[in-house]
């Protein structure tokens, strides 16, 4: 697929064909996980169970490190 980028006020957005977002399930309430490195730009949809593991290891990390996180924001 080749496409351009477009403008939308002042920022610029990528319009994917709806086939190709519709063969990886994505719709306008899929969250993505968008990463980028030296070969481009990666968008990914976020499966539910992924997404609840992230979020399970991110309250792990604030209760392991509540003290710390306390006395940084004073």
């Amino acid at each position: 697929m080749t496409t351009t980028l477009r403008h939308v006020g002042d920022d610029l957005a990528l319009i994917l064909d709806p086939a190709a977002l519709a063969s990886l399930g994505i719709d306008d309430e899929t969250s993505l996980e968008v990463s980028i490195d030296q070969h481009g730009i990666h968008i990914r949809p976020i499966s539910g169970d992924h997404r609840s593991r992230v979020m399970a290891s991110a309250l792990k990390m604030m209760e392991i490190h509540d003290e710390t996180f306390r006395k940084l924001a004073q």
